[in-house]
């Protein structure tokens, strides 16, 4: 799912939200806010911003192939595995809120001995549990 269809889903679900307490603001500002009744959550753009998160990517391999490396991956703390529909697995670590959190948080894996040469080891995006990438993850937080 690409950051349009995102925003275009989120945009579907404003059907069940009220206007926020400042409406008068909003039209102002041409900024569309409003929150959910039902979590409280504030939204800009149709976009909850609460549900954007930034994660370490370690790699993503063929399940069959790299027994050496896959083990290694899985000591890693708080390691996900994930099966992709092309039948590989995903590695994946940490939950941010902040995109430099999780890139620090991705150098002190390389310094740990996680090599980016063999992993791919790379910050990716999380939009209501959904991958995308970091740079679709930093558009969504932007005002």
């Amino acid at each position: 799912m690409n950051l349009a269809d995102l925003i275009e889903k989120e945009k579907a679900k404003q059907k069940n939200t009220v206007p926020s307490s400042d409406s008068k603001n909003t039209e102002n500002n041409n900024t569309n806010q409003s929150v959910n009744p039902n979590s409280g959550s504030k939204k800009i753009n149709g976009i909850d911003k609460e549900k954007v998160n930034f994660k370490v990517q370690i790699g993503v391999f063929n399940p069959n192939e790299s027994d050496a490396l896959i083990n290694k991956i899985r000591k890693i703390e708080n390691v996900e595995e994930e099966n992709t529909t092309d039948g590989l697995v995903r590695f994946t670590t940490g939950e941010f809120k902040a995109f430099n959190q999780a890139y620090d948080y991705k150098r002190k894996l390389i310094n740990q001995g996680i090599d980016a040469d063999t992993t791919f080891i790379i910050v990716i995006g999380e939009y209501d549990g959904k991958t995308i990438t970091a740079d679709e993850a930093k558009e969504l937080l932007k005002d």
